[in-house]
């Protein structure tokens, strides 16, 4: 007889992860027993419930963009710079929001309770971030803005959008890809929509 598989739980997440996302909360934990070749045992020696292996399976890390931005200040292009935070928060929400509705679906995350009243909630990080980069190009003369926050907080909508349309499967949000789209969004907020010479 052979040895027991050893199997680490990183792997048996990932595994419970991918069937989750793929299947629903009433994925059977003997279906990702079979997927892995180890016993349902296994599975329940490191999680004791099926609600734990669930939450654990779909936990996501917050995105930070601090020392990407901070570490781009007076560097590369504005533009490119923010067409890779776009890019960054596409990618990221393409992967947290299907996670974080089931986790909602079964209790277990309320984005409306989990960062109420919390100055340093990971959305509030996320606009910070873009905002102290667009402040410190402002200052060097490179872009001109009376309010970075709103602009910060269009870039961060823009790419929120662009991913529950995608992960929705709504028609028409591949028109443009991930890096089209995301260079058309930056060059309308920093080149504007008023036509030379209009009166919008």
């Amino acid at each position: 007889m052979g040895r027991p598989r050893t199997i680490t739980d990183e792997e048996i997440l990932h595994a419970a992860a991918a069937l989750f996302l793929e299947r629903g909360p009433t994925t059977r934990t003997s279906d990702i027993a079979d997927a892995l070749g180890i016993s349902e045992g296994t599975i329940f020696k490191r999680f004791p419930t099926k609600d734990l292996l669930l939450r654990r399976a779909l936990l996501f890390e917050p995105l930070n963009l601090e020392p990407f931005l901070t570490e781009s200040v007076g560097g590369a292009p504005v533009s490119e710079t923010l067409a890779s935070v776009v890019r960054q928060l596409i990618a990221f929400y393409i992967e947290m929001l299907p996670r974080a509705m089931m986790l909602r679906h079964v209790g277990a995350f309320d984005p409306m309770k989990e960062f109420q009243g919390d100055p340093d909630a990971p959305p509030l990080r996320v606009i910070h971030a873009i905002t102290s980069y667009l402040s410190a190009e402002a200052q060097r003369g490179r872009i001109h803005l009376r309010d970075p926050e709103p602009a910060a907080r269009m870039l961060m909508g823009a790419a929120m959008n662009h991913a529950f349309f995608g992960v929705s499967g709504i028609p028409g949000h591949d028109r443009l890809d991930e890096k089209q789209y995301a260079n058309e969004v930056v060059q309308t907020l920093l080149e504007g929509i008023r036509s030379p010479g209009g009166t919008a």
